[in-house]
Formats: structure tokens, C-alpha cells, sequence
């Protein structure tokens, strides 16, 4: 039996308990309670396929809580904490064994349902039932402010950098970071080092990351530069490591009825990689222009992406950009892997699927993306959405695996959010995926079919 977790669980609520006794201190809590379905038939894409997955569906949990601890007008220390982190629910159920009974009782007469932990021999393994994920300390000193810990990412759109805290959020960017924040007038500023990676005390695959923002805030208009140095040592302390520059400029403005957002992020680099690919040069860019009018009618939204792809797969040139995977789309593409088989050999890695046909991710990349999207209000309660996600290939590389593979193909989702109650999120969704040739025209496989997607979220915040 795992003795630690109760010694956690205890020593977190203890501490949360006695804060609040001290009287320097003001304690406060911001947090969600999330529980998410999905079902989808289906991602294997086409039913003729060995290892067809059919319907499959799932419920999620998540649990958000960030308290503060307001110790006077200037000092404070901040944590987050994630508790049931996308655990499916029902997950690790175990049969109860009784050795004086004739057979083991069935499961569907045992509650005991409990989140997976790590073992001496799986050290690596995320703890999801509740683990301390970020905390930090902050000091006002009048129009600046220090921080410094482990905390939260998010700039702009969140295309580049994002702290995984949407409707649909998953994983969430963190950094160990020192930082430096002033505002001067309409000018915010700030200058930052993170400790991106730290190997052993004496290795030399180190990470470190030099930051500088900038940003002329008004009411109406958010517009900000975000500049990052990072360097990489080489994991054997011979070659010259990897140093990456990247660029990020977003604008976020308001101006009556008309809402404009762009983000435009660059990727400059060389040096080696860790995967064993040296001198290799990074030249990758991406970003989105979204914009919206609001009627007294409807809403009307339009979003362009992109995100580079490499024409050439097999030299070192690198041009492939990535968005954040907590930027999400739709419900089904850059959402989920395609095609996802059933496999053979179910394990608790693979968790019964089989990714060796997935040529897409939970992440667009590689893309060229055209985002339509409606939405009314009925009342005071009720929000319908419709969008339309039409995606294809930014760079084909030239081999004859992606030979007539340039489109993705287009998705259709229909949206009811309930927004009469304060503090509750409730929102219906419904998608249909129309696969295109980089799809179909995989390794000769004659993929065809339609994915149908639904998913239902509530999520109660306080």
C-alpha cells in the first residue's frame, strides 16, 4: 500500500487550514471544478481498417484551485494546485479480492474508484489525484513588481505561450522564473530568467531562457512585443548546444462593436539537439488575425492561422511550427490523434489504442487555417455558436508518402452554452470532420469515411 499519499493529502490540507489563522495574513481562493464527455465515431476514420476503433466515449475530471496569500499590501505568495487532472472517470477501478469467498466479487458491486499514483519503479508518472503544480512569491513596491517561483505562461492569443486555463484547457506552460514588472504610464515592461531545464548538478544539459515584454496598454488596445533567448548546453558537454530565438508579437483590441486579434510568432535557432540531429538551423513562424463584429443581431468572426511546415524532412534545416496544444479549434481536428486504431495489445501506456497510423495531433501544425464563426444570444441564458474549421498544408514535403496529401479537410461544430447561472459554465457541442487527401491518400490506404464528435462541459468556478 502507498503511505505517502495520505501524508500529502494530509500536510495540503493542513497548511490550507492553518493559514488563515494567521493574522497577518488575508487568504482568499479562485478555482473550478470541471467534468468533461466526449464521444467520437469515430477517430479510426474509415470502419474497414484493421483495428477499427468504432464509438468511443470517455468523462474527464479536472480540478482547479489557486489560492493567495495576501501577507500585507505588498508581499504575497500564490500556488496552483490540479487535483483529478483529465482523469477518466472510473479510472484504476480495481476487482476487490476476498480469499475465504468461493469467487471474486465482480466490480460492479465495489466503490472503489482511485486515481493512479507513481511507483518507486515509475518515478516519472504525473501524480493525478492532487499535486501543487505552480507557486510563487510577489512584492509591490509601488508601479513595479518582483516575482519569483514557479508560475504560470500565457501571452497574447496564446498561440506560443499559454497557461492551460480555458473551457478546454489541458497541459498548461510553466516556468521557473525570476521577474522583474513595471508600468510607466500606458507602458508595461518586464525582463525575466527561467530555468527552463536543470539536469543533474554536474551534467551539462542545462536550459535557460532570458526574457524581455514590452507593451502600450489603454483601455481599447493591448499591443506587446515578447522576446525570449534560450539556450540549451549539449547533453555531452562537447558540441555548442542549441541557442533559439523566438519573437512574439499580439495586439488585442476593442474599438465599440469591432474586436481585432492577432498574435505572429518566429523561431530562429541553431546548434544540436538532444534527439542526435546536429547543426541544425530553425527558421519557423506562426500565428493567427482573428476578428469579430458584434450585431445587435449576431455576432460575426472570422480567424486566419498559420503555422510553417518543411518542405524537405530528412536535412537539418528545421521550419515545422507548432501552436500551443492548449490552442484549441474545433472538437475533432488538431483536437484529437487521426487516424487512432484499436490495438492488439491493450497496456496501460497505449491505454488500448494504436497511434501508428496518427498523422495528426492534439496541436496544429503544418497549416493553413480558415475559421468562420456565428453566434446569437437568446435571452440572457442561452448562446448558440456555429463555426467551420477549413484547413490544408502551409509545405508538402516533397516525397511520395505526401504525394496529392495538401488538404486536411473541414470541420462543422454547432455550440449551446447556459449562461444563467453566475459561477456555472455549461456548454453542448456537436462536430462533423470531412477528411481531406492527407487523410485519404495516406501510404495507399484508401482511408474514407466522416468523424462525428460531441462533447458536453460544465465547469463550475468560484
Amino acid at each position: 500500500m502507498n503511505t505517502k499519499l495520505p501524508v500529502r493529502l494530509f500536510l495540503v490540507a493542513s497548511m490550507l487550514l492553518a493559514i488563515p489563522r494567521a493574522q497577518a495574513a488575508e487568504v482568499d481562493f479562485e478555482g473550478y471544478y470541471r467534468a468533461r464527455g466526449r464521444l467520437y465515431h469515430s477517430l479510426s476514420i474509415d470502419r474497414d481498417l484493421s483495428g477499427y476503433e468504432g464509438t468511443s466515449a470517455w468523462a474527464e475530471h479536472r480540478f482547479w484551485l489557486r489560492p493567495r496569500f495576501l501577507i500585507n499590501d505588498e508581499v504575497g505568495v500564490f500556488a496552483e494546485l490540479r487535483g483529478l487532472d483529465n482523469l477518466v472517470w472510473g479510472s484504476e477501478a480495481r476487482s476487490y479480492f476476498d480469499p475465504t469467498a468461493a469467487d471474486n466479487v465482480p466490480i460492479a458491486f465495489i466503490d472503489n474508484v482511485t486515481a493512479p499514483v507513481p511507483t518507486e519503479q515509475d518515478h516519472d508518472s504525473v501524480l493525478q489525484d492532487i499535486t501543487l503544480w505552480r507557486a510563487w512569491g510577489e512584492v509591490h513596491l509601488g508601479q513595479h513588481r518582483f516575482r519569483l517561483g514557479r508560475m504560470p505562461l500565457h501571452w497574447g492569443s496564446g498561440v506560443w505561450q499559454n497557461d492551460g486555463l480555458g473551457l478546454n484547457g489541458e497541459y498548461g506552460d510553466t516556468a521557473d522564473r525570476v521577474q522583474w514588472e513595471g508600468l510607466f504610464g500606458d507602458v508595461y515592461a518586464s525582463v525575466a530568467v527561467d530555468v527552463t531545464a536543470e539536469s543533474f548538478v554536474n551534467q551539462t544539459d542545462n536550459t535557460m531562457s532570458y526574457n524581455g515584454m514590452a507593451a502600450w496598454r489603454t483601455e481599447q488596445v493591448v499591443a506587446g512585443l515578447n522576446l525570449q533567448f534560450r539556450h540549451s548546453d549539449d547533453p555531452e558537454g562537447a558540441g555548442q548546444g542549441l541557442n533559439l530565438f523566438t519573437a512574439d508579437a499580439a495586439i488585442d483590441a476593442e474599438l465599440g462593436r469591432l474586436e481585432f486579434h492577432l498574435e505572429a510568432v518566429a523561431h530562429f535557432g541553431s546548434g544540436d539537439l538532444d534527439t542526435g540531429l546536429n547543426d541544425v538551423q530553425i527558421t519557423a513562424g506562426g500565428g493567427i488575425v482573428e476578428g469579430r463584429l458584434l450585431t445587435d443581431a449576431v455576432d460575426l468572426g472570422l480567424t486566419l492561422g498559420m503555422a510553417t511546415g518543411d518542405g524537405n524532412l530528412n536535412d537539418n534545416k528545421l521550419k515545422t511550427f507548432t501552436f500551443d496544444r492548449d490552442y484549441n479549434l474545433g472538437i475533432i481536428l488538431f483536437e484529437q490523434p487521426l487516424p487512432t486504431l484499436v490495438s492488439s495489445i491493450p497496456t496501460s501506456q497505449n491505454e488500448g489504442r494504436d497511434y501508428s497510423f496518427t498523422v495528426t495531433g492534439p496541436t496544429v501544425s503544418n497549416a493553413l487555417l480558415l475559421m468562420p464563426k456565428l453566434s446569437r444570444h437568446f435571452g440572457d441564458d442561452w448562446r448558440v455558436e456555429a463555426l467551420g474549421v477549413i484547413a490544408r498544408t502551409a509545405r508538402v514535403p516533397q516525397t511520395d508518402e505526401y504525394s496529392d496529401r495538401k488538404f486536411y479537410g473541414s470541420e462543422i461544430d454547432a455550440s449551446v452554452s447556459f449562461e444563467g447561472l453566475e459561477h456555472l459554465e455549461l456548454q453542448g457541442t456537436v462536430g462533423v470532420f470531412f477528411p481531406g487527401g492527407y487523410y485519404t491518400n495516406f501510404e495507399n490506404l484508401g482511408i474514407s469515411g466522416i468523424v462525428f464528435g460531441g462533447q458536453v462541459v460544465t465547469r463550475i468556478r468560484f
